[in-house]
């Protein structure tokens, strides 16, 4: 027996939830990714300049 009504409409809502919940997730995870990829950046451009500075300066 196959039901129908209000239970196939939950079922569909419940699935709709769980679509929601997994974009979030998605878009959380995308955002953390492009906040790590900055830091990284940051850091190398930081011991990037520490060390040429470093470097300059034993020249002199």
């Amino acid at each position: 027996m196959v039901m129908q009504g209000p239970i196939t409409r939950a079922r569909a809502k419940q699935l709709n939830q769980q679509e929601k919940t997994m974009k979030a997730l998605e878009t959380s995870t995308d955002q953390e990714e492009d906040q790590r990829g900055v830091q990284v950046k940051m850091e190398a451009q930081f011991y990037s300049e520490t060390t040429f500075s470093a470097f300059r300066t034993s020249l002199h």
